[in-house]
């Protein structure tokens, strides 16, 4: 399927850099669109409008577009952004409010003037709170059309908690960790739905496989009974034969619907779930094989890099999500012992006013004398504070052993993969011995196509090794907290 040339009429021939970006946006626009019309399977032209081309570059830009928990990352990290905007704003901005009276409403007239004040405040970011204050008011008369200034003040207010001292920035760094925090999400998210998208697209590739092989082998056992009729009306069969090879004939056919319905279902379910669409009715997924797109060199070249990893290890133990919240539960738990030994310190408030008639200071002094429970309260603090070091302990040796299982499992991803070259000798040997055993009638035709289903298991193993490998690294990355979209794009040719 074609496209005809774009022809835009009304332009001017010289157009303003603003003027070429829209353009470009419009063409990029139109033809996402179209592309996505023809993966749902809407009608193209030609004879073969039922199939359709999807790479697995294609099918991963799909999916991390649609994703809902992609979407649903995104929004939560705008917010976390926005609620840090607001966090600073509520610091550098001043908060200023008005308030107007109007004049009284009579059956004589309007009587009197018209009031209001203009008040502000700005929170400051010292000791545990601080708030620097202020308000004018101010009188309009009508009679006399004059504006006239009136009473005003400018309070500075602060209150210094021992056992909180940091409050006045802890809200604000707080933010800071909320946004971090969704952006290790939508990271974390987006590598899930890239792993998950490539498994995907490889097992269906698998099955596609396996259908085309099923319609070799039905090829084959029809030839094969044709053969059989015409032998044993010669006579060279005995109707037992004739019997067997129809036999297989109805094995064949009910091994390709079999293949061809778990396909079409298993077609549909990786365009709804992965990619967001629907298909035709009709409509087949034409895959083009993985590493047809990415650079299979780059991969190999990565997992041996990644099987040999030591120093990396260590610190990514400290990125894993356990141990992030194991560490904080013993922060939160000294903090937590903290206030519990020292809850007899005071709470100082201070306020300084001054206004038009002078100035003036004044504070509060608060203390907890007496708190029965002060010593179970400390003995407590004390058995979750030891609680909380025990499980970063076990949350260290954890992800310790989780990185290490992936590195081995890569390894060994990368060792049968290395096999490979003996095992093709091996089995290229193998089937000249059973074609020569079966040229001279010494192999049944069961024993025949068990030997040939051997070599095709063998040939999709060696398609499932390369995947293997290749899951196995994205894990690895993944799991040592890196961004796989920037790897993955590196990959492709």
């Amino acid at each position: 399927m074609g496209f005809g040339r774009l022809v835009i009429k009304g332009m001017s021939q010289r157009t303003t850099p603003t003027q070429t970006r829209r353009l470009c946006l419009m063409v990029c626009c139109a033809l996402s669109i179209l592309s996505l019309w023809s993966l749902c399977g809407l009608p193209q032209d030609g004879p073969d409008s039922d199939l359709l081309d999807l790479t697995i570059e294609q099918a991963v830009r799909q999916a991390l577009a649609v994703h809902p928990e992609i979407t649903e990352a995104q929004l939560l990290l705008q917010v976390a952004e926005l609620e840090l905007d607001a966090e600073k704003a509520t610091r550098l901005v001043p908060e200023l409010d008005l308030k107007i009276v109007p004049p009284d409403v009579t059956p004589e007239g309007i009587s009197g003037s018209v009031e209001g004040t203009i008040s502000g405040s700005l929170a400051l970011p010292v000791a545990t709170s601080g708030v620097l204050s202020g308000s004018i008011g101010f009188q309009w008369d009508p009679d006399a059309d004059e504006l006239q200034w009136e009473t005003w003040m400018l309070t500075l207010s602060g209150k210094l908690d021992f056992l909180d001292l940091d409050a006045g920035t802890a809200q604000l760094q707080r933010k800071r960790d909320a946004v971090d925090d969704a952006r290790q999400t939508l990271v974390q998210v987006g590598n899930d739905v890239l792993i998950e998208t490539i498994d995907a697209y490889a097992a269906l590739a698998a099955e596609q496989r396996l259908v085309a092989q099923a319609e070799a082998d039905l090829a084959e056992a029809r030839q094969s009974y044709d053969q059989a009729i015409a032998d044993r009306e010669a006579g060279w069969l005995s109707e037992r034969e004739l019997l067997e090879a129809r036999l297989r004939l109805f094995d064949a056919e009910i091994e390709l619907d079999e293949r061809t319905s778990k396909l079409a279902e298993q077609q549909s379910s990786f365009c709804r779930e992965s990619l967001g669409l629907e298909m035709a009715d009709g409509s087949e997924l034409v895959l083009t094989p993985i590493f047809d797109v990415i650079d299979w060199d780059l991969v190999v070249r990565a997992a041996e890099i990644l099987a040999q990893e030591d120093k990396r290890l260590l610190a990514a133990i400290e990125s894993f999500a356990s141990v992030i919240a194991a560490e904080q539960a013993v922060v939160d738990a000294e903090e937590n012992l903290y206030e519990a030994r020292y809850d007899v310190l005071p709470t100082v408030a201070v306020s300084a006013r001054w206004n038009e008639t002078g100035w003036q200071i004044g504070g509060e002094i608060s203390v907890d004398l007496v708190s029965p429970e002060r010593h179970a309260a400390i003995e407590i603090a004390e058995i979750e504070l030891d609680l909380a070091e025990t499980r970063v302990d076990a949350a260290h040796t954890d992800a310790e052993n989780a990185l290490l299982n992936q590195r081995d499992a890569l390894a060994q991803a990368l060792q049968d993969l290395d096999r490979l070259d003996i095992e093709r000798e091996r089995w290229t040997l193998e089937a000249e011995i059973v074609e020569l055993q079966h040229d001279a009638g010494l192999l049944s035709e069961d024993e025949w196509n068990d030997s040939l289903a051997e070599q095709t298991e063998f040939a999709e193993n060696v398609q499932t090794r390369q995947i293997d490998v290749l899951i196995e690294v994205l894990d690895f990355l993944d799991i040592l907290g890196m961004d796989l979209q920037q790897t993955w794009e590196e990959w492709l040719r």
